[in-house]
Order: structure tokens, then C-alpha cells, then sequence
């Protein structure tokens, strides 16, 4: 008997520099395929929103690369990276990956001293970045490019629960179950005493690693695991 799908709930973004984060879809809800992709035209219209911050001039690229910023690089990225967790939870995934790579482009811009002296950690807040835009493009259902921005985040953060529990969703999207529960494991095979990632760990011992072993079984029934996935195992 086929199992019932649980219907796609929505993805939860946060920033995670105030140590908290938002509970977020198990895999078999992020994976489920009853969601339409979405794509640039599926968000609303910025005027409709009455987001005044949509049409500052101050977020120009090219007024950037030809004028001085008004605010310091760092300030601006975090402004940026926040917005784009705002119209991200709103649905708005094209406006919040506008805003992101509008916020990773400012980052070249900051040398090591100017790091230092803001107290920006660059590999840490670009990471936590990425790991959002791994989010988005998988609520998008863009699973190639969920699985490699979620990759740049674990080379960086190794250590991180919650940036190897995206990189498994995202793999659950892209077919490869049994890569997902290596990075499943690598999530339980952490000590962490934090709050927040010790509700990842659950969420990952309770719900991801069940149903991605389960997918697991159930390609291997119908002889259809990858060359890939068997290497996984």
C-alpha cells in the first residue's frame, strides 16, 4: 500500500545569530510534490506589499559600485540578510534571493581589518546566509542548487546540526535518499548542548532519518538505488 504523502508545509527562515531558530518542515514535508514550483512570477507585486524598502536606491548594485554605501558593508549585509528572511516567510523567495546576493556582494568589500573592527565573522555570517538560500531553493523545489549552497555551508561549518539537516532535505528533493541519511547521521553523530540545536537533533532522530531510510528500502525493493546512493551506504 502506498504510503500518503503529508502535505508541503511552509520552510521556515531565521536568522540564527540570536542562537534561537524556528521549528521547520520534516523531509517528508519539504520533499513532498504536490507544491507547484514557484518561480520569479509567483511572488506578489513589491508596490501591492507597501514594502518601501523594495525600491531604496541604497540596494542598487550599480549605484553601489559608483557611490559610497550610506551605511557600513557590514550593517548593510546584515540589513539585507534580514529582509530577505522577512520576504522569504512571506513567500517571496525571488525579492529574498535578490536580497541575498545583493548582501554576499558586499562582503568583498570588507577587508580584515574592517572585519575586525565591526566584528563581522565572514565564513559564520555568510554561511548562515547560504543555509537560508538553501531554504529558498528548495521551497522553490530548485534541488540542485538547494544541495550545492548547502554543501558551501557544511565545508565551512562542519560542526553545524542545522546546516547538515538542510543539506539532507535537500538531497531527499533531489533523489538521493541514502546521501541524505549520511548527512542525517553526521547531524546525531554531534554532542551539542545548545538548545536549539539539540531540537534539530530530534527533529532529525525522529522524523528526517526514519522517512530517508525508508525511501532508502524502498528504492532498494524496486531495484532502482544510483550507483551514487549504494556508494553512500
Amino acid at each position: 500500500m502506498e504510503r500518503k504523502k503529508r502535505a508541503a508545509q511552509p520552510v521556515a527562515f531565521s536568522l540564527k545569530t540570536d542562537g534561537k531558530r524556528q521549528r521547520r518542515s520534516p523531509a517528508s514535508a519539504v520533499t513532498g510534490r504536490e507544491a507547484v514550483p514557484f518561480s520569479a512570477f509567483d511572488d506578489p507585486d513589491d508596490e501591492q506589499n507597501g514594502n518601501s524598502f523594495l525600491d531604496d536606491p541604497t540596494y542598487s548594485l550599480a549605484r553601489a559600485g559608483s557611490a559610497p554605501l550610506l551605511v557600513d558593508p557590514a550593517t548593510q549585509f546584515r540589513k539585507l540578510t534580514k529582509e530577505g528572511s522577512t520576504l522569504a516567510e512571506a513567500g517571496r523567495y525571488a525579492d529574498a534571493l535578490s536580497r541575498w546576493s545583493q548582501a554576499l556582494s558586499l562582503v568583498d568589500s570588507l577587508s580584515k581589518s574592517l572585519q575586525t573592527a565591526l566584528k563581522f565573522n565572514v565564513p559564520l555570517e555568510t554561511s548562515y546566509l547560504r543555509e537560508m538560500r538553501a531554504q529558498t531553493f528548495m521551497a522553490r523545489r530548485e534541488w540542485f542548487r538547494a544541495v550545492k549552497e548547502a554543501e558551501e555551508v557544511v565545508k565551512v561549518l562542519p560542526e553545524w546540526v542545522v546546516g547538515w539537516q538542510t543539506l539532507g532535505r535537500a538531497q531527499m528533493g533531489f533523489g538521493e535518499p541514502a546521501l541524505a541519511v549520511t548527512s542525517f547521521q553526521r547531524v546525531l553523530d554531534q554532542e551539542s548542548g545548545k538548545e536549539d540545536e539539540l531540537e534539530t537533533i530530534r527533529e532529525v532522530r525522529e522524523e528526517d532519518m526514519p522517512f530517508a531510510k525508508r525511501m532508502v528500502e524502498k528504492l532498494k525493493e524496486e531495484g532502482l538505488l544510483h550507483a551514487r546512493v549504494e556508494e553512500a551506504e
